[in-house]
């Protein structure tokens, strides 16, 4: 993708930031959580976009049971110039997700972030 940002240089980096800023105030894609904004999924893609990234969905497992509604994903992040993959994110989604059993949210965004 020719017209893709990159963020390797700073002028480009902060104009992504710009945009997107931009982008997500004006369709309020943001969700407030225990008083802390935090971008919605849509937000997150038009970003990577910018960047000439896609998130494919890898697999999705139906964890729930008689008690609880739970599903577990895993996404990976591809360069659309190569289809080379750049990432890959895990996560578990309960209907239980509350402050409460913050530790499984967490070991969830662990997975986000320590995946290269």
């Amino acid at each position: 993708m020719e017209n893709s940002l990159s963020l390797a240089k700073p002028q480009e980096a902060l104009q992504v930031a710009s945009t997107l800023q931009t982008f997500v105030t004006e369709r309020k894609l943001t969700a407030n959580i225990q008083g802390k904004n935090y971008p919605l999924v849509e937000a997150w893609q038009f970003a990577g976009s910018q960047l000439g990234l896609i998130p494919v969905v890898k697999e999705v497992k139906n964890l729930s049971n008689e008690f609880e509604l739970k599903y577990e994903s895993i996404v990976e992040v591809v360069r659309l110039t190569d289809g080379l993959v750049l990432s890959r994110g895990y996560a578990v989604c309960s209907i239980k997700n509350t402050q409460r059993n913050a530790l499984t949210n967490t070991q969830s965004l662990q997975w986000l972030r320590l995946e290269p």
